[in-house]
């Protein structure tokens, strides 16, 4: 029966699908036991880097992985308890870097781009940097806070924060809402070449915390601009030419701003994600099904394709017509779960193998149905 219901979901997606050639993830750091080592050993678990420096695999499939420093820099810790599995604890610092990635995926002018990253901070008043990609060197790059620092003197207390800058002149926001010690936030950075539709078009930085997006004006949720505009000519290319770490600024020595504590599943992506899948990336992994980045992004590649598969362990087909806000997470009862990733209430679900299969001629009208999830992979840069 599952055999036959695979089959009808494939001929009722067929002809359906208009999607083109997608951009991709391009980086995954799971922070997960089995993909962090020394030398050729996997796992093992619990390293430290005060006994030798350690690697964190990139997941994503193109092996550009983070390494942590050795004796004498900061102590980095592997095998802690993430909101995913394992994470990494950056202990104390010293100076180094506590994870370096290199130089490495460079945003492009005109393209759009994803970060998400899970944070659990010692401290929410100091000022800590999350990521850092050179901004504070090359006046270049793009960077995350849990603080953001005050150059005229002291800590200013202006809570999370993200900022791209290119050529000195910085587009960047700020979380105002609550947020405490030793709990766990995901944050992501959306940088949209093509967020306004109309003339003038201008590219935006959007922020989600938790799932709290800024939305293009950067003042939506509990957002606000930190900067003269989130708004950049989308000619605009944040690229730089120096590392990108995790747990401090990338011009060092600044163990002021050093990071600590917990750090868990770091994603890019080399294109803008739309609503429905930024706030995704927290409303997945905060339920019961506890999906990563890179199981979110399997399910948004089932409605984009049109093509039915498993992640985790869960079969997974395309569907429309969900209620719900946009990322939500539906627990539709008897272990069935969907995700709503547009306003058109198209999204994917779950179809127990004990649940009832739709007769042929059920499938072909919720097929016809499906024609609107090409507006779906038309409109996803734009959503």
């Amino acid at each position: 029966m599952k055999t036959t219901r695979n089959m009808l979901m494939v001929v009722m997606v067929m002809g359906l699908c208009v999607c083109g050639a997608r951009a991709a993830m391009v980086l995954h750091s799971t922070m997960d036991d089995a993909n962090v080592h020394r030398g050729a050993t996997y796992p093992p678990p619990a390293l430290s880097s005060t006994n030798g420096s350690f690697t964190i695999d990139d997941t994503a499939g193109t092996a550009e992985n983070g390494t942590t420093s050795g004796p004498g820099q900061t102590e980095v810790q592997s095998s802690k308890t993430g909101k995913i599995g394992e994470a990494i604890d950056i202990v104390g610092y010293n100076g180094g870097y506590p994870v370096n990635y290199g130089n490495t995926n460079d945003h492009t002018a005109g393209q759009g781009y994803t970060v998400s990253i899970w944070i659990n901070p010692s401290a929410i008043n100091e000022a800590r940097r999350i990521i850092d990609t050179g901004e504070a060197r090359d006046s270049d790059g793009w960077s995350f806070n849990i603080n953001r620092w005050n150059e005229a003197g002291g800590n200013s207390s202006r809570g999370p924060r993200i900022a791209a800058e290119d050529n000195g002149t910085v587009y960047a926001l700020n979380w105002n809402g609550s947020h405490s010690a030793d709990t766990w936030y995901n944050m992501v950075m959306v940088l949209d070449p093509n967020a306004v539709a109309g003339p003038g078009d201008t590219g935006r930085v959007i922020g989600y915390f938790n799932g709290v997006g800024s939305g293009t004006s950067g003042t939506d949720g509990n957002w606000n601009v930190n900067s003269p505009t989130n708004a950049y000519p989308s000619t605009v290319d944040f690229s730089q030419s120096s590392n990108m770490v995790l747990g401090q600024r990338e011009e060092a020595p600044h163990t002021n701003e050093g990071y600590r504590n917990l750090l868990d599943d770091f994603a890019i992506w080399d294109e803008a994600l739309t609503e429905g899948e930024a706030r995704s990336l927290f409303t997945l992994a905060d339920s019961t099904l506890n999906y990563n980045a890179s199981q979110a992004q399997g399910l948004w590649d089932v409605l984009a394709s049109g093509t039915p598969a498993t992640i985790g362990s869960m079969e997974w087909s395309p569907t429309s017509g969900l209620s719900g806000n946009v990322g939500d997470v539906l627990d539709l009862g008897s272990g069935d779960f969907a995700l709503v990733l547009d306003s058109n209430g198209n999204g994917v679900t779950t179809v127990s193998s004990s649940g009832p299969i739709p007769e042929p001629m059920t499938m072909l009208a919720v097929g016809m149905s499906f024609a609107g999830l090409g507006g779906y992979v038309r409109k996803r840069r734009r959503a």
